[in-house]
């Protein structure tokens, strides 16, 4: 499975070039519309970009600069409007999830 994980970074162009070249199946996408991070609307935008079927929204809900547990959710919407096709992990810590390919 190929993985892409956008790390503390705001939406750019080339997200489409790396999903056109290493075609991520699974994406970690941060959230936080915090400092150097997207917000769920750019992260879901990303999604579409990139063409992952699959998307984590990661770096919310750990400090008072990001959104707080509802980013997650807020991705999860925008994502469903923008890639409808992606299916969306919102997880909490403890949970694990297994995704094929």
């Amino acid at each position: 499975m190929r993985v892409y994980a956008s790390g503390d970074t705001d939406l750019f162009g080339d997200m489409k070039m790396i999903g056109e070249r290493y075609r991520p199946q699974l994406g970690f996408f941060c959230v936080g519309d915090g400092p150097y991070t997207m917000g769920p609307q750019d992260a879901a935008r990303a999604c579409h970009m990139m063409g992952v079927s699959h998307a984590v929204p990661v770096h919310y809900a750990h400090n008072a600069q990001v959104m707080g547990v509802q980013a997650g959710e807020e991705f999860r919407r925008a994502v469903s409007t923008v890639a409808p096709s992606v299916k969306v992990h919102v997880m909490k810590p403890g949970d694990r999830i297994q995704v094929t390919a």
